[in-house]
């Protein structure tokens, strides 16, 4: 057993991962593949057909979720088993192991919710980074996450809370609707310089 600090356990966990998610990748093309082999040479009409290939990849399928989430979980508990994990960006052991799963998005969750007053652009580009590329490309995801961290900032300057201690219905409050007033000038410069 050695001692990794999480954030570089996290590194080598997706390593380790990796042809784990590149084999379920090909498998889940495969059972297209498979649904049609199986379907097409039945003596059936063609729209039934179809209905036994989706029946068919879906049944396969969630096999398959079954099995990803199986095998994830031997890597993970071998991986514990090997790697102490000491929190570097994390509080506690267990905080560090959840980063070590969960990733970048885990450690930036927990400083906006938590330290949003050290947020830098470097950790806005990174969480914008993280949204998937659809939502990238599609839905402008990365001006709407630095809005709304713009608006986060500006709740933090004016009330001093935190966003993670505000209830579910004040930050609905804050998010959607507030105007970025006067006091919007020295909150992006705080969040778009780098420390």
């Amino acid at each position: 057993m050695f001692g990794m600090l999480d954030y570089r356990a996290y590194k080598l966990l997706w390593l380790i991962c990796l042809p784990h998610q590149i084999a379920m990748w090909i498998a889940s093309w495969g059972l297209v593949v498979l649904a049609i082999m199986i379907s097409a040479p039945l003596h059936f009409s063609v729209p039934i057909r179809i209905v036994i290939a989706i029946a068919i990849f879906e049944g396969a399928g969630i096999v398959l979720s079954i099995t990803r989430v199986i095998l994830f979980w031997f890597i993970k508990k071998g991986f514990f088993w090997l790697v102490d994990v000491v929190p570097s960006k994390a509080e506690s052991v267990a905080e560090a192991k959840e980063m070590v799963v969960g990733g970048p998005m885990t450690w930036l969750g927990k400083k906006f919710l938590t330290d949003i007053g050290n947020w830098t652009e470097d950790d806005t580009e990174q969480f914008a980074s993280l949204m998937n590329w659809r939502a990238r490309l599609f839905f402008h995801s990365t001006e709407r996450v630095r809005k709304r961290l713009e608006r986060f900032w500006q709740m933090y300057e004016d009330t001093d809370k935190q966003p993670g201690d505000l209830t579910e219905i004040e930050r609905k409050k804050w998010s959607p609707t507030l105007t970025i007033r006067g006091s919007r000038k020295r909150s992006s410069t705080r969040i778009h310089s780098t420390r």
